[in-house]
């Protein structure tokens, strides 16, 4: 059941009065828009008093192997944060003995599409929170079941005397409605999209019970950001959301309202123009050009052609190449004041167009500043930060996101620990695209590219799913954006947007992740297109009784056992072929 934005505060409460008689249960999955929800939520709920236990979880394993809790702890809400809402909760956490948990709501605030319609169709123990935009997108119930009973006896009944009968024809009608349904349903579920962020979706209930304010407004921002940054929402969504957030920071940070605490822990937050650069306040205007995907994949950065590029550029913009690789705050005020008048001016004989961004930046009290884009950087990174593949590790790096998003004790201490683990990650990835295009470890099918990273020096990174995204939308933006020079003449390296699916063995436990991003020719830049590849590697994987695990809840992303992965790859290239005709 949906519940719209003017009416969150009614759900809210409704968890507020179930935890007077049981535990709030908070699970929350490993992503920086997910971790930001979580804190804007758990804001709330400490304000009015209400018990609650966070949960991270990473897969629906992790929720099944926790579901003995709901008994132990007489658990009454159940809080999904960007996980759950393609599962059929009823069913899925129906309790140990196979009876359903009848006294527990489930509540999803989930950008994953599409929702699964059971959760849909429920009228009183799933509660979805939703924008509106979702609702309106939802099929009606009888185009996807049954409208009677009635209608499916005559479909089964099987009396067939060889006469055209009204009964026959019924019969025959009820069969076309089946399949179309059916269809219909295949169509609905056949490929993968987000919705509006998590946190915003907390920003709109905080603001609904009155309870906004700089910190929570910036967590939702932070939230938008990270869905613009890694291609999950395409560019004109972004920016009728991040209007909404302009008028929001101008109502809590006007001049008046500032002038109301002490100036060392005011928190400001300002609407202003960001360079598509890495962590540039942080690190040095150089290393933050070279190596952002903006920069990197339309220059082909790996090259030497590449490489002075990026120098010439800086020359004519008058910034000498020693002072670009200083620290950016140490840079002379004038040259960072001229940096967008004089991009402005250059860029564009680059192939640069578009060098900014509408965004927001944070300055709390006489700290720096830090913009949103830093924030999903440092947060992500944390997230991502257990490398040793250990459960202990990943936890350790979730609650240190969540720290840094606290406003509280050492927090930006944190938040600068993973603006530098970023710095770390976004070279292994750089590093990896280098690999990959000058060593030719790319092969082509009619539909997609793909690539198997086994031996690299950097492979502990791309074990996790957020980092292999990266790679991957650096890899699609490179065959899209690159100076033809930057390539190779080989079929598979030549300039062209297409799908693409990258790998990253697994020595640990002798597996690949395996991560697809859906992209057409004729894709224009910041545009999203749905993915079909949870539904492709689905059948593939059915093809050749493959061992499979989702190791996330994005179906696009599926952890496979290695023995297994040749044969894969072979049925994934057979369904490509089928799918363009070919075969």
């Amino acid at each position: 059941m949906f519940v719209p934005v003017n009416k969150f505060h009614e759900a809210y409460n409704r968890i507020k009065q179930e935890a007077l008689q049981g535990t709030v249960l908070v699970f929350v999955a490993p992503d920086a828009d997910a971790v930001c929800a979580a804190s804007l939520l758990t804001s709330l709920l400490r304000n009015d008093f209400v018990t609650y236990k966070l949960l991270p979880i990473a897969s629906i394993e992790d929720v099944t192997r926790l579901r003995g809790t709901f008994q132990a702890e007489q658990v009454r809400s159940v809080v999904l944060i960007n996980a759950g809402g393609a599962w059929d909760l009823l069913t899925d956490f129906e309790a140990e003995d196979g009876q359903p948990n009848a006294n527990i709501t489930f509540y999803v605030i989930d950008s994953h599409r599409p929702l699964n319609l059971a959760n849909v169709f429920d009228s009183s123990r799933v509660i979805i929170f939703d924008d509106g935009q979702t609702e309106e997108s939802i099929p009606a119930f009888d185009e996807l079941f049954p409208g009677s009973d009635s209608e499916e006896e005559e479909s089964n009944d099987e009396n067939d005397d060889g006469t055209d009968t009204p009964s026959k024809r019924s019969r025959s009608d009820a069969a076309e409605r089946r399949r179309e349904r059916e269809e219909r349903q295949l169509e609905y579920y056949s490929s993968t999209f987000f919705g509006i962020s998590a946190a915003t979706l907390m920003w709109h209930l905080a603001s609904d019970l009155g309870r906004g304010n700089n910190e929570l407004l910036w967590l939702g921002i932070v939230g938008l950001t990270e869905q613009l940054l890694y291609d999950r929402i395409d560019v004109n969504t972004y920016l009728e959301q991040a209007t909404e957030y302009r008028q929001d920071v101008l109502r809590l940070n006007s001049t008046e309202a500032e002038g109301i605490q002490p100036l060392a822990t005011t928190t400001n937050i300002s609407f202003e123009e960001e360079f598509r650069f890495m962590l540039m306040r942080h690190w040095n205007l150089y290393d933050a050009m070279y190596h952002s995907r903006f920069i990197a994949t339309r220059f082909g950065i790996w090259r030497q052609a590449g490489k002075r590029m990026l120098d010439s550029l800086l020359a004519e913009m008058g910034v000498p190449l020693k002072v670009s690789k200083q620290k950016y705050t140490e840079m002379d005020l004038e040259s960072r004041e001229k940096l967008g008048e004089q991009l402005a001016r250059c860029g564009p004989s680059f192939g640069l167009e578009n060098v900014t961004f509408s965004s927001f930046v944070l300055k709390r009290g006489y700290g720096t500043r830090v913009s949103a884009a830093d924030a999903v950087y440092a947060l992500n990174a944390l997230l991502e930060s257990s490398v040793d593949g250990s459960e202990s590790g990943w936890l350790t790096g979730f609650h240190r996101a969540l720290d840094s998003l606290s406003f509280r004790g050492s927090y930006f201490n944190t938040l600068k620990e993973g603006m530098q683990l970023s710095m770390v990650q976004e070279t292994a990835i750089l590093s990896a695209v280098e690999s990959i295009v000058s060593g030719k470890n790319i092969r082509k099918t009619q539909l997609c590219r793909f690539s198997i990273l086994r031996d690299s020096p950097h492979q502990k990174f791309f074990v996790h799913p957020g980092t292999l995204r990266k790679l991957g939308l650096f890899l699609l933006d490179t065959f899209r954006f690159a100076k033809d020079d930057a390539l190779d003449k080989k079929s598979s390296l030549r300039k062209k947007t297409m799908p693409i699916v990258v790998a990253a063995h697994n020595a640990q436990n002798e597996t690949y992740l395996v991560m697809g991003i859906w992209a057409l020719p004729g894709k224009t830049e910041g545009s999203v297109e749905r993915n079909q590849f949870g539904s492709l590697f689905q059948q593939a994987g059915e093809r050749i009784d493959a061992r499979i695990r989702l190791s996330s809840f994005d179906s696009s992303v599926m952890e496979i056992k290695a023995d297994d992965m040749n044969r894969f790859i072979g049925a994934l290239t057979r369904l490509s072929s089928m799918r363009t005709g070919r075969v």
